[in-house]
């Protein structure tokens, strides 16, 4: 009953949805700006299904346009909830009750415009349903068992995909299920479907069903309840993809290891020249080849450098990256701060504590499971610390250690189920995984290139990664895999929206710990959760970044509740593929200097349990003011203060005067600021599109991304904020075209209907208003439009 009633929602949901296309009356978005147009001062609430302890509802309108921004819903004249949407279920009902419903709609102010009909609804008795099988959403998994739950948690059925992942009750559950699928046709049998590898498997009782199309996770339940399998399954998930958590411009070198800032006398100019040399090397050949624009940097006052840089007032012919960079730079614009005075203790210059926690421990003995793209294992700097799978003779062709995967003797590619870890024909792919392992564990002392935060340990590098996607079941594979064979540690740099119970398992289940990078969205993910990162797991801990001058990254998504310690994230200096070098932004170099404090902890004090090495990272992290509100006790990682366990409750006072947002504009079409750093990335990007100063590019997901100046919110990220890194725009999905005017911007969805955001000042937003608005908002009355254009 309740799977008809499920159905029949979704049918009159989606003939509701055509009734506001074809009627004036236009619905309300999650769009928090948008205004929904109801035509009559009157709603209509229906009750379209009921179980014993649910009530679900809908309501529509007609008549003349009035402006709700939301409903109050009412039961037994009590106000239960306030929602944006036009359906609600209500739960945790009694069973045989009759319940009393009414809906009001209120304006942007909070004022009640329009008033529904009271619907009464009795709920089922209990053993009406009693014999029948319900499908019961857990998070973004569906379970299936008698119909004994009770509480139903909404979830989407209609994903639609050709991988699902399967979690049986028991082993004998198991084998009943693999018999059923040889007699289901649409399951490819020809598939290598199981995710249980000999050695592998940790008793978790996982399959991974392929199909020979795509389905909706509804159409493949309704399978197996025919083959009766509903005591078998404990639950069906699609096989997620995840994305990467990283790859942005940079500006800096190697300053998370130790920020080598000097206390200098600076009351003449030969202190200024000569701290010019310290400077990253292309900033230092930037200035040497233009003598007039040196001497402009040394001879120019304190208070006038600053604001000379930022509006470009400069001689000679500099590119406007360089001068952005330069008013970044502790070198330059400390030292310009205390020429005339005598010297003082500059602005807090934030860093990992690497270099003095290598007295105590550089790693020694310790694996850490990257969880990535491929890794160069060749590399010159990474080479030495690659893991060796000793059991294993490498080139035989045999599996001598019996784990399942043949020649298996630097981790395993699981994306395509092979040893080949890096892709020697497409490198650039595989620069994230490599970049990620130089970080961690780059040899120290070998005269070439960097030195990782743990340069004795040894990287696993573990491949599930193909174009910037890698699925749920690969991971899932990937970490069991990692644990069999010995490391402590996994890094994830990666992650995804969808609530993944299967995954949440595996990393429940695990002894590893999982350093989870908190993504790269400049979002609050207490409230817009990104996985595994906000998964409540107490092996996870999870990473933001932070820049040089210790401020939260404008990229870096951020929670008090969620995200565990900031570390470095900008401007990072690491391993690429090819035996190269270069800088990377984004959480996933914070994620990295995080699994190397943990190496470094773990091989000082081989028996921490995963719960105590957490707890000395957080513990022994310096508390900075510029992230409170931000990251849980406002805590950035200190390498040295957990190998000598030291606490210090002090906070630090961190003025924010990074300039990651500075209000300069930006420059288009440069050589060495785009939107992303790696041609993996780019690859996945559409469209691009400019306005005056700032810039949109739309990706393969249908997602919009923005950077530039922001005085009329025209990025679309809530604020206005200016940024010299993308974010995301809020609000948006499934968007096929973008447009810039001068000072705001646009969006085409896939169905037809035109977003816009930013100045409005002449309505040219189209909602009826002359009020900017910094996230997207519907452009009123128009529909199926294939093209658009900013003026």
């Amino acid at each position: 009953m309740l799977k008809k009633m499920k159905c029949l929602s979704v049918f009159l949901v989606l003939l509701f949805m055509l009734q506001s296309i074809l009627m004036p009356a236009v619905y309300a978005t999650e769009a928090k700006d948008v205004v929904m147009e109801i035509s009559e001062q009157q709603l209509t609430l229906t009750n379209f299904g009921n179980t014993s302890n649910s009530v679900e509802l809908v309501w529509t309108s007609i008549g003349n346009s009035i402006n709700a921004m939301s409903y109050d819903i009412y039961r037994n004249d009590s106000l239960i909830k306030t929602t944006e949407s036009f359906a609600y279920t209500d739960t945790e009902l009694t069973p045989d009750t009759e319940y009393k419903y009414m809906v009001r709609a209120k304006d942007l102010d909070g004022n009640v415009i329009a008033e529904s009909n009271s619907i009464n609804v009795i709920t089922a008795l209990n053993d009406s349903i009693a014999d029948e099988v319900s499908i019961i959403a857990t998070s973004s998994a569906i379970a299936l068992e008698p119909s004994k739950s009770e509480e139903l948690v909404k979830e989407n059925p209609d994903f639609e995909t050709d991988r699902f992942i399967i979690k049986y009750k028991n082993q004998n559950s198991m084998m009943r299920a693999r018999e059923a699928f040889t007699k289901i046709d649409k399951i490819d049998n020809s598939s290598k479907n199981s995710m249980n590898n000999k050695k592998n498997s940790k008793d978790m009782d996982f399959d991974i069903i392929m199909l020979n199309k795509k389905e909706k996770l509804r159409d493949i339940v309704a399978d197996l309840q025919k083959n009766d399998l509903e005591n078998d399954i404990e639950y069906i998930q699609p096989d997620y993809q995840l994305s990467l958590s990283s790859n942005d411009p940079y500006y800096s070198s190697q300053w998370g290891l130790e920020n080598n800032f000097k206390e200098v006398d600076s009351s003449n100019n030969t202190s200024i020249k000569n701290n010019l040399k310290k400077l990253p090397l292309h900033l230092r050949d930037a200035i040497d080849k233009n003598l007039e624009f040196k001497e402009f940097l040394i001879n120019t006052p304190s208070e006038e450098l600053r604001q000379k840089l930022m509006a470009r007032d400069v001689p000679g012919n500099v590119e406007p990256y360089i001068l952005m960079e330069l008013v970044n730079e502790p070198v330059i614009m400390d030292l310009r701060d205390m020429t005339d005075t005598a010297p003082i203790q500059p602005a807090y210059l934030c860093d990992a504590g690497v270099t003095e926690a290598w007295s105590i421990s550089t790693g020694s003995g310790i694996t850490v499971a990257v969880i990535d793209t491929g890794v160069d294992i060749a590399h010159e700097d990474l080479a030495e610390n690659i893991w060796v799978n000793t059991e294993e003779i490498s080139g035989n062709g045999i599996d001598d250690d019996g784990n399942g995967k043949i020649d298996d003797t630097n981790g395993w590619n699981f994306s395509e189920d092979n040893n080949v870890v890096f892709d020697i024909e497409n490198i650039t792919e595989e620069n994230h995984g490599t970049h990620i392992a130089g970080i961690i564990a780059a040899v120290k002392d070998n005269g070439k290139g960097i030195a990782g935060v743990a340069p004795s340990a040894k990287v696993m590098p573990l491949k599930v990664f193909n174009n910037g996607k890698a699925y749920t079941s690969d991971i899932i594979n990937a970490i069991q895999y990692a644990e069999n064979m010995g490391a402590k540690i996994v890094n994830c740099s990666w992650g995804s929206n969808d609530e993944n119970t299967a995954l949440k398992e595996v990393i429940q289940a695990s002894n590893m710990l999982f350093v989870c990078a908190a993504g790269n969205s400049g979002a609050d993910i207490d409230s817009n959760p990104v996985y595994p990162a906000a998964f409540d797991c107490s092996n996870i801990i999870t990473v933001a970044s932070v820049n040089k001058n210790g401020s939260l990254s404008s990229f870096s998504n951020y929670g008090e509740g969620s995200v565990d310690v900031a570390a470095p994230g900008e401007g990072i200096k690491s391993t690429l593929s090819g035996n190269a070098y270069g800088q990377n932004s984004g959480s996933s170099m914070s994620a990295a200097f995080t699994s190397g404090e943990a190496a470094l902890l773990l091989s000082n004090l081989a028996n921490m349990s995963t719960m105590e090495l957490k707890d000395r990272i957080v513990q022994c992290s310096e508390h900075l003011s510029s992230l409170t509100g931000k990251i849980s006790g406002s805590v950035k990682i200190n390498c040295v203060n957990a190998v000598k366990d030291i606490k210090n409750d002090e906070i630090i006072n961190v003025s924010d005067t990074a300039i990651t947002q500075s209000s300069s504009p930006l420059t288009e079409n440069t050589d060495d600021f785009s939107l992303f750093s790696t041609s993996a990335v780019e690859a996945q990007f559409v469209k691009i599109a400019g306005g005056n100063h700032h810039s949109l590019a739309l990706d393969s997901n249908g997602d919009v991304w923005a950077c530039g100046l922001n005085n009329y919110g025209e990025l679309g990220d809530g604020t206005k904020t200016t940024r010299a890194t993308p974010v995301k725009v809020g609000g948006l999905s499934k968007i096929t075209a973008i447009a810039c005017g001068s000072s705001h911007s646009m969006a085409l969805k896939n169905d037809g209907t035109v977003w816009a955001w930013g100045n409005n000042y002449y309505g040219q937003l189209g909602d009826g208003t002359t009020t900017t608005k910094t996230t997207a908002v519907q452009v009123s009355g128009l529909s199926e439009i294939t093209a658009i254009a900013g003026g």
